[in-house]
């Protein structure tokens, strides 16, 4: 199978905070109030309302409650998850989505 290609990624929080993969592994980002990832392997950014995953084969996936079950208990090998904070559509929310864009993975 190989070793997994190394994901990029730049998650943000509540509060203007963020956690970037130069700043260390995907195991200790914050668990809470996440409110977009943008990565590497995939183009836009990600939203969620319940959260997301990672996978060291995939990166970071966007799941619901169920979702979260499945890869808490299915899943073999060390977990990662991040909770993600509801947020309306409003323009906060899509000016937050143009700022992750705009900034990049630095």
């Amino acid at each position: 199978m190989g070793t997994p290609t190394p994901r990029r990624f730049r998650i943000y929080y509540g509060r203007d905070s963020d956690f970037a993969t130069y700043e260390g592994d995907p195991y200790f980002a914050p668990p809470m109030d996440g409110q977009v990832i943008i990565q590497d392997n995939r183009t836009g950014a990600m939203s969620g309302k319940f959260g997301w995953y990672w996978k060291p084969d995939s990166g970071w996936h966007s799941c619901d409650e169920g979702g979260y079950r499945d890869y808490m208990f299915g899943f073999v090998g060390p977990k990662a998850f991040v909770f993600g904070r509801e947020m309306e559509r409003d323009q906060e929310f899509f000016d937050l989505v143009s700022h992750a864009k705009a900034e990049g993975l630095g």
